[in-house]
Formats: structure tokens, sequence, C-alpha cells
């Protein structure tokens, strides 16, 4: 899944290209990938569990008939939380949360029938862990209101996203 691999870049062309005249927003962060999934059809119903060869978890689900179900949870080698991402037939559905190999929480996404769909937060890899993006998103791509945020929780950068173009309108200086 490449979907928080993008979110870097979609940030850094969002906020840093706000210099420039309404340019196209050409990243797209959705389709979730069906979790239907080939590995799957010899597998019998009920929780599955796969393991790092050091016995770490690495990935704790369920699955029923070919595809996971309830959540799938995947882990560091660490034994830290990576990702936790809510299942209902055979889509991501719900908030979607990524983690930092320390455990510091990276993002929180609304996930609908496998489409990232409202609310989208980063945080800042710190102590406090703070917010350090948030924005709304429809139909797999930014919408509305972008806010960046510096490490003690003040915006710093704001824009909007509106039919797939970038309008800037503040740089705040605190």
């Amino acid at each position: 899944m490449t979907l928080h691999y993008s979110l870097p870049i979609l940030t850094l062309s969002l906020l840093v290209g706000c210099a420039a005249p309404k340019p196209k927003l050409a990243v797209d962060l959705g389709p979730f990938p069906d979790f239907q999934l080939e590995e799957l059809q010899d597998a019998e119903d009920g929780e599955f569990i796969a393991h790092y060869p050091n016995g770490q978890v690495k990935q704790h689900s369920w699955v029923r008939g070919d595809c996971l179900d309830k959540k799938l949870d995947t882990y560091y080698e660490n034994g830290k939380p990576k990702t936790s991402i809510p299942i209902s037939n055979c889509k991501a559905n719900g908030v979607v949360k990524g983690y930092y190999p320390n455990g510091n929480l990276q993002y929180e996404l609304s996930v609908v029938n496998g489409i990232p769909h409202g609310s989208f937060r980063q945080y800042h890899d710190s102590d406090s862990n703070l917010l350090s993006m948030r924005a709304q998103l429809k139909n797999g791509a930014f919408d509305g209101i972008v806010e960046e945020l510096d490490d003690y929780g003040d915006a710093v950068k704001r824009g909007a996203v509106i039919d797939g173009t970038i309008v800037p309108f503040t740089h705040t200086n605190q």
C-alpha cells in the first residue's frame, strides 16, 4: 500500500507549490487496495497472524472467504504498530491509522468503501506528537481547506483545494 508514501509528496506540492498560480493537484490518494487476496483462497476462516523471522507479529487480521475481514493491523519488526485498517466487505472502511517506527501516530485518514473520504490528520514525529497537517478528503483527493501546523500546534500555512485546483490564501506569521 503506497498511500502514506504519497502524502508527504502531496503535502510538499500543495504547500510549497502555493506560490504558483492555481496549479492543478495531480496526486490522487485513493482507492485503497481491495482486501480480497488470492493467497488467502486456501486459508481457513478465522484469525490470521503472520510473523517476522524474529517471532514478532507482522500482520494480524481475520479471514472470511477469500478476503481479510474486520481489521488489518501491521507491525514494525520492533513490535510497534505500523498501520491499523478497519475492513468490511473486503474494503477499508473507517479511520485508518499509520504509525512512525517509534510508535508515534503518523496519520489518521477516514476511508469509505476503500476510498479516502472525510478527515485527514498528519502528526509530527516528536515527543509531543502534535498535528502537523489537517485537511478534508473527497473521493480520494484533498478538497477544501488544508492547514500545515508547526511543532507547537500553530498554523503556519493555509490553502484550499477546490475541484483539484490549489488556491493559496495565507502564510501565517506567528
